[in-house]
């Protein structure tokens, strides 16, 4: 569960993340799939989805 920390949001190089109401959103369309964001996440909540995987709008 994200925390709302913010690291992941500082990390991303293309400022594809933003935390709001306490909670780390990724722009799909932003973000290059380079997994910074996974590798310091200190809650583990941020995973890599394959693109065919994306959650439907």
């Amino acid at each position: 569960m994200c925390l709302g920390c913010g690291t992941c949001e500082d990390t991303c190089s293309t400022s594809a993340i933003t935390v709001e109401d306490q909670k780390a959103k990724v722009s799909i369309e932003v973000c290059i799939g380079c997994g910074a964001c996974v590798d310091v996440c200190i809650s583990g909540a941020i995973s890599l989805v394959p693109e065919d995987q994306y959650p439907q709008k």
